[in-house]
């Protein structure tokens, strides 16, 4: 083999060695340089409640709320159980970890989720009465006036507000109407505070609700007992709660 044909291998042979270890070196820093990227994380940059107008809530009753969360990369994500929830109302209303809020007196009470530093809009929850609705009735008794003894009676009419407040209207016999003072009011037990007096002409009905005010279906029942100036009797009265 002559001279120059060892130097064309051995320069051929050099090539071959240097394209290699470049290649390789090349490969190895790509790798190297891959191994060290990383996406960087979607970070929260807000969270949606719903439902964003819930309906009145009856005392005893529940709402489940949900979270939505919105991510910086435009992603959204359910993250209702991971975010926490607050009432800032507990004495109307409390909310579970999961996103449930139970109704417990009339009220308002506002609802948020926070996570990560970020916190919902507030959502506002209205608690009514369990007993808001309306009843009639008759009221009864007899009166003693000069040792004579008479029946009395009329009708009476109840409406109960979302607060439990109570008003209404009365009429005496043979279809006289009077005045009417309320100082009723239904907690969310049921229970009656206060009392309603009918004054027709000099004549002074002061009526007592006993008991609780109960429901049953949609229909709401008064009871109770009226004592006067000269007399005394009783009442009862059914109606229909709202929906």
């Amino acid at each position: 083999m002559s001279i120059m044909k060892r130097k064309q291998i051995k320069f051929i042979g050099y090539c071959l060695v240097v394209g290699l270890t470049f290649a390789l070196a090349t490969g190895m820093a790509a790798c190297s340089s891959k191994s060290t990227t990383t996406t960087p994380k979607a970070l929260l940059s807000s969270i949606a409640v719903a439902p964003v107008a819930p309906a009145n809530l009856k005392v005893g009753s529940t709402q489940q709320f949900t979270a939505t969360g919105t991510y910086s990369d435009g992603s959204t994500a359910d993250i209702t159980s991971k975010v926490t929830w607050t009432s800032d109302t507990t004495s109307a209303a409390t909310i579970s970890s999961s996103g449930l809020a139970t109704s417990v007196a009339p009220g308002n009470a506002n609802i948020t989720a926070a996570m990560s530093g970020i916190t919902s809009s507030p959502i506002g929850l209205t608690i009514v009465s369990a007993y808001e609705g309306s009843a009639t009735g008759t009221w009864s008794g007899t009166i003693t006036y000069n040792d004579k003894t008479r029946d009395v009676g009329g009708t009476i009419t109840e409406t109960v507000d979302a607060m439990g407040n109570v008003t209404g209207s009365m009429t005496g016999t043979s279809g006289t109407t009077g005045t009417t003072t309320h100082t009723l009011h239904i907690d969310s037990n049921g229970n009656v505070t206060g009392s309603s007096s009918f004054v027709v002409g000099t004549t002074t009905y002061t009526f007592t609700f006993q008991g609780k005010v109960t429901v049953s279906g949609t229909v709401i029942s008064f009871s109770g007992t009226w004592t006067g100036q000269y007399g005394s009797g009783v009442f009862s009265l059914t109606g229909t709660t709202s929906s």
